[in-house]
C-alpha cells in the first residue's frame, strides 16, 4: 500500500529529475579534462620544405592539470622527417632532440586557459607526394583528455606536393625571311658591293 499522498510523490519525482539533470554539469566544472588540437601551417607544403606543427592544450577551469603527455610519429611521411621544438610553455620532459623524427613527451603541466608546444617539420625531398593524416597519441593528463574514449587520438591532415619545376623564360623570337626576301637581300648587298669596287677603281 503508498502511504505517500500522490502529489508529494510528483514532487519528489521533480527535485529529483532536477537534481540529476544539474550533476553532469557539476561533474565537469569541477573535473574538467583537458581538450588538444593540433594543426598544420600551411597543411599543404612541397618536397623539401618545412611545416609549422602546433599542439595546443585546453584547459577550461582553474584546477591544475599535471602529467600531460603524447607521442607523436612522423616517419609515416618519410625515414628521415625532422621535427625541430621551438616552443613549450607546457614544462614538457624529454623533449625531441633536433631533426627528430618522433615526439614523446611527459609530465607537462598547466592551470587555466591554453598551454602550446610546436616546431617545424622539415619534409625530405625524398617524401612520396601523398595526403597523409597523423595521428597524435597516448595523450594523458591528471583529469583525462576530452573525447569520446579514455585516451582519444586527435589526427589532422597534411598535403605534400611535388617540388614545383620553375618555368624558363620564353626564348625570344628570331624574325625569319622567305626565299624572295633572302634574293632580294643578296642583290641588293650584290650591288652595294659592286659599286663600292667601281669607286675604288676610279680612285
Amino acid at each position: 500500500m503508498n502511504l505517500i499522498p500522490k502529489a508529494l510523490n510528483t514532487a519528489t519525482c521533480k527535485v529529483l529529475t532536477s537534481v540529476a539533470l544539474l550533476m553532469p554539469f557539476l561533474a565537469t566544472d569541477s573535473f574538467a579534462a583537458v581538450t588538444l588540437t593540433k594543426t598544420f601551417t600551411p597543411s599543404t607544403v612541397e618536397v623539401g620544405q618545412q611545416v609549422a606543427v602546433l599542439y595546443t592544450f585546453t584547459n577550461d577551469d582553474s584546477t591544475p592539470e599535471t602529467n600531460i603527455a603524447f607521442t607523436e610519429d612522423f616517419s609515416g611521411i618519410a625515414a628521415n622527417a625532422g621535427f625541430t621544438m621551438n616552443s613549450d610553455n607546457c614544462g614538457f620532459s624529454n623533449t625531441p632532440a633536433v631533426n627528430s623524427p618522433t615526439i614523446a613527451v611527459t609530465n607537462g603541466s598547466m592551470t587555466g586557459g591554453t598551454c602550446v608546444f610546436g616546431g617545424n617539420l622539415f619534409i625530405p625531398a625524398n617524401t612520396t607526394p601523398d595526403m597523409y593524416t597523423l595521428t597524435t597519441t597516448g595523450i594523458t593528463s591528471t583529469d583525462g583528455i576530452a573525447g569520446p574514449a579514455a585516451t582519444p587520438n586527435v589526427m589532422a591532415s597534411l598535403t605534400i606536393n611535388p617540388m614545383a619545376v620553375p618555368v624558363a623564360a620564353a626564348a625570344t623570337a628570331v624574325p625569319t625571311l622567305n626565299p624572295a626576301h633572302l634574293l632580294m637581300l643578296a642583290m641588293l648587298m650584290l650591288g652595294a658591293g659592286w659599286g663600292t669596287a667601281r669607286r675604288l677603281k676610279k680612285t
